[in-house]
């Protein structure tokens, strides 16, 4: 092993650390904001299931989908290729959800 090694591992354990504490703190805001997406007490139960199949869903193809993104990036020679493939999916999802929201607001408050 190199002169560095144990400060890898020091430095991978802080890593895996913090973001395991990230995920543990997020799951009860989750939480909160499916509750608060209910639109009635009588379907919780489904927003809550719909909730934590597409979270299951992520999970299960996250990494499948990730690993064949960055094996065509390093393929082509851009190691950063999977970063930017997620980051195009986000802004397009994020565009999509604030134009459909935004149609379904507008027409609420002018009365339309």
């Amino acid at each position: 092993m190199g002169r560095f090694a144990f400060a890898r591992w020091i430095g991978l354990g802080c890593i895996v650390w913090g973001q395991i504490m990230a995920r543990t703190m997020a799951i009860p805001s989750t939480v909160i904001l499916l509750t608060e997406a209910a639109p009635a007490k009588n379907v919780l139960g489904t927003v809550h299931s719909a909730g934590n199949m597409l979270a299951s869903l992520a999970r299960a193809a996250g990494p499948a989908v990730s690993g064949a993104v960055y094996a065509a990036g390093v393929r082509e020679g851009v190691v950063g290729a999977v970063w930017w493939f997620y980051l195009v999916v986000v802004a397009v999802g994020a565009a999509g959800w604030c134009f459909g929201v935004q149609g379904r607001v507008v027409g609420k408050v002018s009365g339309l």
